[in-house]
């Protein structure tokens, strides 16, 4: 039987990107199709990867069970085919997870404040740091208080972040009080799209409004979205309902960024 690792993935990858497939649009499938999985929703993938993604998601699955779950198994995996010449759009280098933990440490080791405690990525990658900062805060017992945001141009790191922010929520159990990815520049604040938002639903009224939510630009977006995407993540987590439950999302649309 074929070793699961992350070698072997990235060269099943390789393979079909030198049958003309992208990389970036099958990492996008493959980290699409996993927060699909989990949440139970059905994903419209590009017809160009469609099956190629199916046929490699058993093997995604089977390397995350086997890992930690706050690990940055789609950041080694970006740069493993990175770094064999699979470019396809490939360009960028990722925090190490090692670097990402000590930073989480220095930031996060002293007494934190009472209530929530919000953590921000403005250029995110496939998310090492935020990963990093909620193994930290659930190892602190601190895990349902961390509010955490992600940011980032690259709509492929967006959505890899995303989804594996999604997977450790879900292999741990335990939901954190706020989280979200975007789509967008943290420099100029334009933003395109909402990738991930969801939020623990037992949050007063009070609580949901003081989080650091979401730009005006994207509220429009949310509202024609309205409990679509909190609440098949909150189902996905045995959660019995999301954020919409206290309040219209187009009055959070421009809650406090503090």
């Amino acid at each position: 039987m074929r070793k699961i690792s992350l070698d072997n993935l990235a060269e099943d990858i390789d393979q079909l990107v030198y049958r003309g497939a992208s990389a970036a649009q099958l990492l996008s499938g493959l980290a699409d199709m996993l927060m699909g999985d989990i949440s139970g929703r059905a994903v419209q993938l590009d017809d160009r990867v469609r099956e190629s993604v199916r046929a490699l998601m058993p093997t995604l699955r089977a390397l995350l069970e086997s890992r930690d779950p706050f690990e940055d198994t789609f950041g080694e995996l970006y740069m493993r085919l990175a770094s064999r010449g699979t470019q396809s759009g490939l360009g960028q280098y990722f925090t190490p997870m090692s670097l990402a933990r000590g930073v989480a440490a220095m930031n996060l080791s002293g007494e934190l404040r009472e209530g929530i405690v919000t953590i921000h990525d403005p250029a995110c990658g496939a998310g090492a740091m935020l990963l990093a900062a909620m193994e930290l805060m659930l190892a602190r017992g601190r895990f349902s208080d961390a509010s955490l945001t992600g940011v980032d141009k690259d709509p492929v790191c967006a959505l890899m972040c995303a989804a594996q922010m999604l997977w450790a929520c879900h292999s741990v159990g335990v939901m954190p009080a706020h989280m979200a990815v975007l789509q967008g520049n943290s420099l100029t604040l334009r933003y395109h799209d909402m990738v991930l938002l969801a939020t623990r639903p037992d949050l007063t009224f009070e609580e949901a409004r003081a989080l650091p939510f979401m730009p005006e630009q994207i509220a429009a977006r949310w509202h024609r979205q309205a409990g679509h995407v909190a609440s098949r993540i909150a189902d996905a987590l045995d959660l019995s309902a999301a954020l919409e439950q206290h309040t219209r999302p187009e009055e959070l649309a421009v809650g406090s960024d503090t």
